[in-house]
């Protein structure tokens, strides 16, 4: 699966990882922000906020509110005491 700036296997071969995510997120590839951060979920990052909140973020960009408000879902699930979250749940599900 490759992407315009980085691909998900050489992801690991990026000095900085989270520049990449993020030049991605500035030049609107979420789809591709959230393929690459997905793989990352799997196993012990399962519960990770910062890919979690990505993720949703992007998904709610991409208007799929759905599955953006699954992902902010699991982050009030996990950090409840982030009001923020809270929020973006909620106006996921009112969308």
């Amino acid at each position: 699966l490759k992407t315009n700036y980085v691909n998900m296997n050489l992801l690991s071969t990026v000095p900085n990882k989270t520049e990449a995510i993020y030049s991605l997120i500035c030049d609107c590839k979420y789809q591709e922000v959230i393929e690459i951060l997905s793989s990352e979920l799997e196993g012990v990052h399962r519960q990770s906020r910062a890919l979690l909140s990505l993720i949703a973020y992007c998904y709610y960009h991409l208007q799929d509110f759905e599955a953006a408000a699954n992902h902010y879902e699991k982050l009030t699930k996990y950090y409840g005491y982030v009001e923020e979250y809270r929020v973006y749940y909620v106006q996921s599900l009112w969308k």
